[in-house]
């Protein structure tokens, strides 16, 4: 049986840092509309074609742009989602647990979540939290 209570616990903590990463994505979008408008339909055009690159709707052709430390890098490996939604996949599809793969996988979300989080944050203050004189 695939799956199990550590495996949703898991899947759990998973889903907490994707939705992490979707705030700070938000955070950098607000940076840069001035209305609610604007928001909703850039929040749009950028979420559908990001859930598509991120491998949630259909598997992805590999696109290799390097190696290192024994493994290879895709173009899609800039994207935390992606991360995400392997490691998803492997918790709840295949109960990997905390193997060295799912490791990875939220290793590469977390770090990649922080670095999005810095440039939202950097963005709106410069932008939106600017004294206007």
């Amino acid at each position: 049986m695939a799956g199990g209570g550590s495996s949703l616990w898991l899947a759990t903590v998973i889903g907490i840092l994707a939705g992490m990463a979707s705030i700070s994505l938000a955070l950098l979008i607000a940076a840069f509309v001035t209305n609610e408008r604007q928001a909703g339909s850039l929040s749009g055009m950028v979420a559908v074609p990001m859930a598509f690159l991120a491998g949630a709707f259909m598997p992805l052709p590999k696109e290799a742009i390097g190696q290192f430390n024994g493994r290879t890098y895709q173009v899609y490996d800039v994207l935390p989602w992606t991360h995400a939604v392997s490691a998803l996949r492997s918790v709840l599809t295949y109960g990997s647990g905390l193997s060295g793969d799912v490791v990875f996988e939220i290793r590469s979300l977390i770090i990649l979540t922080l670095i999005l989080f810095v440039v939202g944050v950097v963005a709106f203050s410069r932008v939106r939290l600017r004294a206007e004189g």
